[in-house]
């Protein structure tokens, strides 16, 4: 194979992973192909994710397979093992990177944000039978994963919490020992296949690498989910008792029965409306001002916890929309999951300006009821129609003490709102 198409077959193989990642977190967050524009200008990993307190280094592997697993998985397993540490070396110890997104002008990486750190390695070339699950480098974990692992993982678990709580129970799962996965089917699994997994195993052994206690995954990473799920979003403990020297985790077809079962029918109808965030966020937020900040608190909600707050929302419109009275403009303020959230309902026809002195306002009220101690404050208005938005943010940082709280009283007690009861002075 030419050196050229090898760059083809490994560009295939990151578009592959970027437009999953891009579906499921958007691209806003996303770096494919990230550049060290301050220093040497070359890619220091295949795709960066950047979001909130959150870092994932991705390295994506596309290489021939030629019958010889050992030589294959060592040149994969050494060569993304090292880019992965060579980038998040790059990241955290070098004074400044500035990161360059394709749809935006250079921009700093805040390490001093960051508080989790994912490593995931995706080996895309489907000959491959069997895989290490996940594995340790001097302490940090490596998730690994196949182009199917990748697809079914991040569309089943389309928000980034979700995701990064699976993968953290992944690693979790299989930290008292190494763990292959076997994704294929039985009849797909050769003689060389099986020869060379217990060369592997037979290696680990030698080594005494966890007193060479091994996991054998029988199932593929649907399966793997579905355990997940069904065992309330994190592994049932037996699966990985310390006392188990070898441990086959039979899990062939729990996808399928998954999802003939109730509980994936109630899962799936209650997440229904959780889109409608998503929607939001990707249509008609992100490139507004400060979409960001308001996207990126929405975005920390997984995905029953959006479903929640869509519905908490629909439910305030559609009791106004229903009602009797003439309703110009109505807000109701509420912490969801520790989110500051205003909701705001207006007629198709209220002013442009009016709706925006009233958005601003409620922004404000609610930060005053909470003592101007909510840090960020979001706002989302629909029309009475449903086919108008209005957003707002607010940070209330360093306001307390700042703002003329007996004026904001008249205005609030002008408008017929909830103002907080002083104590009387002697």
């Amino acid at each position: 194979m030419t050196n050229t198409a090898q760059t083809d077959k490994g560009q295939l193989g990151e578009d592959f992973v970027n437009k999953i990642a891009f579906n499921s977190f958007l691209k806003y967050w996303c770096y494919p192909g990230p550049l060290d524009i301050v220093g040497d200008n070359k890619e220091f990993c295949d795709l960066l994710i950047v979001f909130d307190s959150i870092c994932i280094i991705i390295s994506v592997k596309n290489y021939s397979f030629k019958d010889n697993y050992e030589r294959y998985f060592k040149n994969t397993i050494e060569r993304t093992t090292k880019q992965i540490i060579g980038a998040e070396r790059k990241l955290f110890r070098e004074k400044t990177v500035l990161l360059q997104h394709p749809d935006r002008s250079p921009e700093e990486f805040n390490k001093g944000n960051i508080k989790k750190v994912f490593r995931i390695i995706v080996n895309l070339n489907p000959s491959i039978k069997y895989y290490r699950t996940s594995f340790k480098v001097n302490g940090k974990n490596f998730c690994v994963m196949d182009a199917p692992a990748w697809q079914a993982s991040l569309s089943e678990l389309n928000t980034l919490p979700d995701f990064i709580n699976y993968i953290e129970n992944r690693c979790s799962l299989f930290n008292e020992h190494p763990a292959f996965i076997l994704p294929r089917e039985e009849n797909d699994f050769f003689e060389n296949d099986r020869n060379s997994l217990w060369r592997e195993i037979e290696e680990i052994a030698k080594e005494k690498r966890k007193d060479g206690k091994v996991t054998l995954v029988s199932g593929n990473e649907l399966d793997l989910i579905a355990t997940y799920i069904k065992n309330g979003f994190k592994f049932p403990p037996e699966l990985n008792h310390n006392k188990v020297n070898f441990l086959t985790m039979k899990i062939d077809g729990e996808w399928t029965k998954y999802q003939e079962s109730k509980l994936s029918v109630i899962k799936n109808n209650f997440e229904k409306e959780s889109y409608f965030i998503d929607q939001l966020v990707r249509e008609l937020l992100i490139d507004k001002e400060n979409g960001e900040k308001l996207s990126k608190m929405l975005f920390k909600l997984n995905r029953i916890e959006r479903s929640a707050f869509a519905q908490n929302y629909l439910k305030f419109h559609n009791e106004l929309k229903n009602s009797a009275e003439k309703i110009e403009f109505s807000r109701t303020n509420t912490v969801f999951k520790g989110m500051n959230m205003v909701f705001v309902f207006f007629v198709n026809n209220l002013l442009p300006e009016k709706l925006k002195y009233f958005v601003e306002l409620s922004l404000i009220h609610h930060s005053y009821l909470q003592d101007f101690e909510c840090g960020e404050i979001g706002l989302i208005g629909v029309s009475k129609s449903f086919d108008s938005f209005m957003f707002g943010y607010l940070s209330d940082k360093d306001k307390k003490g700042n703002v003329d709280t007996r004026q904001l009283e008249k205005t609030f007690e002008e408008h017929g709102w909830k103002i907080n009861i002083r104590p009387s002075s002697t």
